[in-house]
């Protein structure tokens, strides 16, 4: 007896599947603004859980990168949130500069569809490491390609663009500098005041 897949399902599949396919679609999905800014701070509450709360239940304590200062999950939440606003924010204004076709609107949409395909590939990795373990590198290193390859799949079908391995290296040239100017405003609002 063949059974209907999710609807949720089948669309995760279709987008790891054929992920610059799947952008329109996504673009074009019935959805208000007040239900995607609900599904923005879902995807934020869902990756604090996996990011901090499931350490915290194994008695470890995740800091803030480069500190010793403790983060709970309402300012990991937070600091998500602001993330996948400013990777939306960078997704429809570089994409732009090489005439891509997408909006903020549209790449707030790809982003929270990336932070979902992320929030399994993590509940598949802490299954791995509880019950196989050995095998979790493997499943990190598929996990990555998986998440690469969905994310250059979406933008490049947010903004018509043809050429996937340019995508890709338009993402990690953007990362490299948004790092570096947010390092800059780091150093500057929180470096050492003489």
């Amino acid at each position: 007896m063949n059974k209907t897949r999710h609807p949720l399902i089948e669309m995760l599949t279709d987008s790891i599947r054929d992920p610059r396919g799947f952008a329109p679609r996504l673009v074009r999905l019935d959805l208000s603004q007040q239900a995607l800014w609900l599904a923005v701070v879902l995807m934020s509450v869902l990756s604090s859980i996996l990011v901090v709360g499931v350490p915290i239940m194994f008695g470890v304590q995740p800091v803030m990168p480069g500190t010793d200062v403790p983060i709970s999950p309402i300012a990991f939440s937070g600091i998500q949130i602001g993330a996948m606003l400013l990777a939306a924010f960078a997704i429809s204004k570089i994409g732009g500069l090489f005439r891509g076709q997408g909006g903020f609107d549209g790449a707030l949409r790809v982003v929270v569809w990336m932070q979902l395909v992320m929030v399994v590939f993590s509940v598949v990795q802490f299954i791995t490491l509880i019950v196989l373990s050995p095998l979790l590198w493997i499943v990190n290193l598929g996990s990555l390609l998986a998440i690469a390859w969905v994310a250059t799949g979406l933008i490049a079908g947010l903004h018509g663009f043809r050429s996937l391995p340019l995508v890709f290296a338009g993402i990690i040239g953007s990362f490299f500098a948004i790092g570096f100017v947010l390092s800059i405003i780091a150093a500057i609002l929180f470096g050492p005041r003489v």
